[in-house]
């Protein structure tokens, strides 16, 4: 296998490893107070979100634009997620697996997203 493809993959390896220990403290945290299980979908719905638009953006991670566009997306994320799970549906018990189509859909959104918005300031900045 060669180098390059062995230290992408490395990479990759790490960044999943980063995300599932994050979801576990997320759900440690979470069931805490709250019915057990009610914020598992929330946190699978972010995970799979999140490590999919980094794993698409791969070239952009040398960008600062592309990561203050990931923290951001991802603070909105969590609030959506609070208002999603913890205000409207609060008796809904859903299953994670019925997120994974969503967050998918979500991931290539936010990279095109990005894309977009990323043109549009390489074009404002060579109008300058």
């Amino acid at each position: 296998m060669p180098r390059v493809v062995r230290k992408r993959i490395e990479v990759e390896a790490v960044l999943l490893c980063i995300t599932v220990a994050l979801a576990v403290i997320a759900a440690f945290i979470l069931d805490k107070d709250s019915a057990p299980h009610r914020w598992h979908p929330a946190i699978a719905w972010t995970a799979v979100t999140f490590f999919t638009l980094v794993l698409w953006c791969r070239e952009k991670w040398r960008a600062l634009s592309f990561w203050l566009f990931w923290l951001a997306s991802l603070f909105l994320q969590a609030g959506a997620m609070w208002l999603i799970f913890g205000r409207v549906l609060v008796r809904l018990s859903l299953g994670t697996l019925f997120v994974m189509p969503i967050a998918f859909v979500e991931s290539i959104f936010l990279a095109l997203v990005f894309l977009r918005l990323e043109r549009r300031l390489r074009r404002n900045a060579d109008m300058s």
